[in-house]
């Protein structure tokens, strides 16, 4: 289960450039104090055995596995609210608990779920069956609702309590426990009929618990703090954590063997019921939200980015599976109107031969956020990534391999080719690269300016444009050789450029939406402005057009409208469109609230937008109508 969602419900960015998925971008911090990069964040993860097992997460995730967590699928909840706890009696029947009294249930595995009437709007935090007939969950102001009939209905108990109710367990149908804000600890020996009132010895918040029984049970919550019992609650006594970070999820296969797992990627293991905890390495994951395990060996733990870890060693070792429906998407290409290759976090590369009806993941073989693709034709590729990776393929992308590492703190934006030998790469601290022999070396060009470029492209392999911060446009006619100015008349944060040939192009304006262009090569720029917003400015992504007329924008939307204090401004994808070459700009339904980061027509007609949280949409009608594509799991 998922801690501390009360009113502090995590708030989660995309870290690539262009793009923030979920909040607006600050200045150069696109993180946040709380939650995981990434827009849609995974929060609590349950198995029944070593091979069944789900995870549940924001925007209505679920995902469920049968085979230990080696492929895992999407299963549709039939709901966006967020969901923050599940469990599963059995392989069958299970249960889910979220966001405005969410609560879902399945008797099938999770190939269907059902929502069922809670009687209460408020957030659920919690979930436990004691068995398939027998529940309770619990959440926000003291909420206890039970069900006695698999949780087609639901009743409240009445707590005496009216804090945030964190987690709540129960050992069978009569003893079970529940932990929340302030220190609390409520026990029942009547199936939560009463509640009475345990004393722990503090008020530290508590944010989950488990009992191995009716007499030996943990509690873990903030600055580190680890309870433990062994008569049911009547007394519990401290067990030293060996840290102070906020412990947010706790589990035991048996009275001896458990793990905890907490902020800045802890994870600690103990085979003595806790008298002694070690720490295990998290593999440089920062948020760690769920952990499961179905005997003193198996275990599995929700992490960042839609990442799940596993184990088999009792957390000696730690490997990677990866959800990939989850990661955000930076980049889209086509190399024609059948063959595209999407990019973005995680190393996540997708593929489709049948025009986006279908994506498959390919191997990058690194970890790192990819943010920009590139194809010349359906069987050379190239991916650039923060972390200063060049990525290269020959063979559509079955393999990958890193053909370049910049060795300092460079952060590759974007990426060209106009074939297979000629391309250009560039980033941030003003990296600008050429190759004349598809990537084999790489070469500096020299980028007179102290902006650093963040897009680039090319029409042959002499006439190029690239674009940056301060509004900077530097344009050049023998392949980057020399690269010289040219006046934008704008002012801002240039996203991206697109030429269709040597004289017709378009740069965006990543801060306030304005639309650049010009019709002879750039000698000369006028401003196109596509309409003032209602609330806020457009933060456009990502330029795209088929031909000197029709062409497309992506981007984001924020309202500023006031919120509570700690809110962050909502954003919504945005799509603008025109058909005479920017003259006017109209706005398309994407039909997705996810920001939107990349965009790719093959022709007027045929175009592909990707975004936040996998989101992959496509046209056949030059976007009068856009529909969502699935990608599958990256592994």
């Amino acid at each position: 289960m998922h801690k501390s969602i009360g009113v502090t419900l995590a708030v989660v960015v995309l870290s690539l450039p262009a793009i923030a998925c979920g909040v607006q971008p600050v200045a150069e911090d696109l993180g946040s104090s709380e939650g995981a990069e990434g827009s849609v964040q995974l929060v609590s993860v349950t198995f029944t055995d070593a091979a069944h097992g789900w995870v549940v997460g924001e925007a209505g995730a679920i995902l469920a596995t049968a085979d230990g967590g080696k492929t895992w699928s999407a299963q549709k909840s039939g709901t966006e609210k967020g969901l923050y706890d599940v469990t599963f009696i059995d392989a069958t029947h299970g249960c889910v608990v979220g966001d405005d009294g969410t609560i879902l249930t399945t008797s099938d595995g999770g190939k269907t779920w059902s929502a069922q009437k809670s009687g209460t709007i408020y957030p659920l935090a919690g979930v436990a069956f004691a068995d398939a007939a027998h529940g309770w969950a619990v959440g926000y102001d003291g909420t206890i609702l039970t069900t006695s009939d698999g949780g087609k209905t639901w009743s409240a108990q009445k707590s005496g309590n009216k804090e945030f109710l964190e987690d709540v367990t129960f050992a069978d149908v009569t003893h079970g426990w529940v932990i929340g804000d302030g220190g609390t600890i409520l026990a029942t020996t009547d199936g939560g009929v009463t509640w009475r009132a345990q004393n722990p010895g503090g008020d530290e918040d508590f944010n989950a618990v488990t009992f191995a029984d009716v007499t030996h049970g943990w509690a873990v919550g903030d600055a580190g703090a680890i309870l433990t019992t062994t008569d049911g609650g009547v007394t519990w006594r401290a067990q030293t954590s060996g840290g102070k970070g906020s412990l947010e999820e706790i589990t035991f296969a048996d009275a001896t063997h458990g793990w905890v797992i907490g902020e800045n990627g802890t994870i600690l293991a103990t085979t003595d019921g806790g008298v002694t905890w070690r720490a295990q390495g998290s593999k440089g994951h920062e948020y760690l939200n769920g952990v499961a395990f179905t005997d003193a060996s198996h275990g599995w733990v929700t992490a960042d980015n839609g990442t799940i870890l596993a184990t088999s060693d009792a957390g000696r070792s730690w490997r990677t599976q990866r959800s990939g429906i989850m990661d955000d998407l930076s980049d889209v290409a086509f190399a024609n109107g059948s063959r595209g290759w999407a990019v973005g976090g995680n190393g996540t590369i997708l593929a489709t031969t049948d025009a986006g009806r279908s994506w498959r993941a390919q191997r990058s073989g690194v970890v790192d956020d990819l943010t920009a693709v590139a194809f010349p034709d359906a069987s050379h590729g190239w991916v650039v990534g923060v972390d200063g990776a060049i990525l290269a393929t020959a063979n559509g992308g079955t393999t990958w391999r890193v053909q370049k590492r910049l060795g300092g703190d460079e952060f590759l934006e974007d990426v060209a080719f106009t074939d297979a030998r000629h391309g250009w790469v560039v980033g941030n601290p003003r990296v600008v690269l050429a190759t004349t022999d598809g990537g084999r070396t790489w070469g500096a060009q020299r980028w007179r300016t102290k902006y650093s470029p963040s897009a680039v492209t090319f029409t042959d392999a002499a006439h190029g444009w690239a674009v940056g911060e301060d509004a900077t446009i530097r344009a050049t006619t023998d392949g980057g050789t020399t690269w010289r100015a040219q006046r934008s008349g704008g002012n801002g944060y240039f996203a991206d450029v697109a030429f269709t040939d040597a004289t017709h192009g378009w740069v965006v304006d990543g801060d306030g939406g304005t639309i650049v262009a010009t019709t002879n090569g750039g000698r000369t720029w006028r401003v196109q402005r596509p309409w003032s917003y209602e609330f806020s400015r457009f933060q456009a992504a990502c330029v795209a057009f088929a031909d000197p007329t029709h062409g497309w924008v992506v981007g984001s939307h924020g309202d500023p409208t006031p919120m509570d204090e700690g809110d962050m401004p909502a954003t919504r994808g945005d799509i603008l469109a025109t058909t005479d070459g920017g003259r006017t700009w109209r706005a398309q339904k994407p039909g997705s609230d996810e920001a939107l980061g990349g965009v790719a027509f093959a022709d007027a007609a045929h175009g592909w937008v990707v975004g936040c949280a996998g989101t992959i949409l496509a046209t056949t009608d030059g976007g009068k109508t856009w529909s969502r594509q699935s990608p599958q799991g990256n592994q």
